[in-house]
């Protein structure tokens, strides 16, 4: 946990205590002092979304090797390899102006004492004029299908225990003429208002930058 993690917990703590006198306030008759209490917060919710903001918009976006680990608390994620082309399986074909992605994701636990799992997390490939494209879980599932036994992929959401792993095949649909900048992750929680997190207002999404065969 960061100094702007707790930040964001007292700041929390402190809206909602001054929503509770506000409230009281009213209840009491004395309409004018919650009125301006809430005026007050108001403002100070403003400054810190602010600040926020601002911070999002004069960080430049990290962009980490083909294979780097990536952590949240102890729930991580690797990209093991990728390949882009026309036909990934049967039922799995790229039309004509478009190509496939895929991406094989290693999740992990860095956990040493119970079990974990994420929820909400959506995978997405970002290109060089800031185009998001976000995974094709039809093609995922066809991939899987048409791979046999010799290829499993794992949800997202699958329960980790201490130090275990599994793989998840993410497939992709970009533009055939799109420059790839690389892989990102978004997911359920509050880093959309703390300061200086990688997925707060505005801020550059992270991005692990992808190695295709063909390109070594």
């Amino acid at each position: 946990m960061t100094l702007f993690d707790l930040l964001f917990i007292v700041s929390l703590l402190g809206t909602v205590a001054t929503l509770l006198v506000a409230t009281v306030q009213l209840f009491r008759g004395h309409r004018a002092a919650a009125a301006r209490i809430v005026a007050w917060l108001g403002i100070a919710v403003a400054a810190y979304l602010a600040l926020v903001i601002g911070v999002s918009l004069v960080s430049p976006r990290l962009e980490l090797p083909p294979g780097a680990r990536r952590c949240w608390d102890d729930w991580c994620l690797a990209v093991e390899f990728a390949t882009r082309g026309d036909s990934l399986a049967p039922g799995v074909v790229a039309a004509p102006d478009e190509s496939l992605i895929m991406v094989a994701v290693r999740v992990s636990s860095a956990a040493r004492g119970r079990a974990q799992r994420e929820t909400g997390v959506h995978l997405f490939l970002l290109d060089a004029s800031g185009a998001r494209h976000d995974a094709d879980p039809a093609a995922e599932r066809l991939l899987v299908a048409g791979s046999g036994p010799r290829l499993t992929s794992d949800s997202l959401g699958t329960v980790l225990q201490p130090g275990s792993s599994f793989v998840h095949y993410a497939v992709f649909r970009v533009p055939r003429t799109a420059t790839l900048l690389g892989l990102g992750k978004d997911g359920e929680g509050p880093g959309a208002f703390i300061i200086g997190d990688e997925s707060s207002l505005l801020h550059r999404r992270t991005v692990t930058r992808l190695a295709f065969p063909e390109t070594r």
